[in-house]
């Protein structure tokens, strides 16, 4: 378990960054102004099989 218990991981898909920009600002903790987020954006090479047709081939 890590310590202290902060931070997380949200997976999220949309069709350019801007989209992302707009639910993180809609966030209620952001919103609040109790968290801070930071996008990475990644290249899906492995997943589970319900997350397949999310799977990408690097370039």
């Amino acid at each position: 378990m890590k310590k202290p218990r902060d931070g997380g991981v949200i997976i999220a898909v949309a069709d350019d960054r801007a989209r992302i920009q707009e639910i993180i600002a809609g966030d209620p903790f952001a919103v609040g102004g109790v968290c801070t987020h930071r996008v990475v954006e990644f290249i899906a090479t492995k997943t589970v099989p319900e997350l397949a047709r999310h799977r990408q081939t690097p370039d």
